[in-house]
């Protein structure tokens, strides 16, 4: 699965598998009920038709900033990614991105 483009275009999320889903299912707690949130979160990834564009999105990140499930991947799994040098780290400034300022368009 390959990203359409410039990940920070966000027209891929109206195509997304999770657009008419409550957000906060993709912002699992912590603890058992979390990991168990996060499983769903990430089935549901798995059928969408932009999971490579989502996570290309959340690799624009720091893994601090952005929280949650994107593109079938968890912070820790993002995290391992730029740690292992499998993706180059994001020269975005670190900003926590919130579930409040992701209804709109997060920069």
């Amino acid at each position: 699965m390959e990203a359409m483009g410039n990940p920070l275009d966000m027209r891929w999320r109206e195509q997304a598998a999770c657009a008419d889903i409550d957000v906060n299912l993709f912002f699992p707690p912590p603890g058992q009920e979390g990991r168990s949130q996060a499983r769903l979160a990430i089935k549901l990834c798995d059928s969408c038709p932009v999971k490579a564009d989502c996570l290309a999105y959340a690799l624009t990140f720091d893994h601090r900033s952005l929280p949650g499930i994107w593109g079938g991947t968890t912070e820790h799994q993002r995290f391992k990614m730029f740690r292992d040098g499998v993706v180059e780290k994001p020269t975005r400034p670190y900003r926590r991105i919130t579930t409040t300022n992701l209804r709109g368009n997060p920069t």
